[in-house]
């Protein structure tokens, strides 16, 4: 606590250590007084920070629930892109198939011109009478 200011420090008698003594309690209850009003001013301020804070995120938490259904939309969009790469798969192996079959078919068409037998000889004798 600071001191009185040095006119009040010089004080005569009775009386004057009597006023000395409530002047140093006044000084004290101003002091006491100002550091109770600065206490209450970082109280309240602090309370209005943290009320505001509550009041924004119970505004963020009341806007989470106006998208139930996002997590669902997220799941099926999953779901379609997994439909989509087996249809692809599924698209390419069908070619693929489809290759195979026309690669056979033409190796049959090769291997029937193979094993045909050779075509009938011409008669070259010519019959003269």
């Amino acid at each position: 606590m600071a001191g009185l200011p040095p006119a009040r420090a010089r004080v005569h008698g009775v009386v004057g250590e009597a006023e000395r003594a409530g002047a140093v309690v006044r000084h004290a209850a101003r002091r006491t007084g100002a550091l109770a009003v600065a206490t209450a001013k970082v109280v309240l301020w602090l309370g209005v920070v943290i009320a505001s804070l509550v009041a924004i995120g119970s505004l963020g938490h009341s806007r989470h629930p106006r998208y139930p259904d996002l997590e669902a939309l997220r799941r099926s969009t999953a779901q379609l892109e997994r439909n989509r790469q087996a249809i692809d798969a599924s698209i390419r192996t069908q070619q693929m198939i489809d290759q195979l079959v026309r690669d056979l078919r033409q190796r049959e068409l090769t291997m029937d011109r193979r094993l045909a037998p050779p075509p009938a000889p011409r008669p070259t004798h010519r019959h003269h009478r």
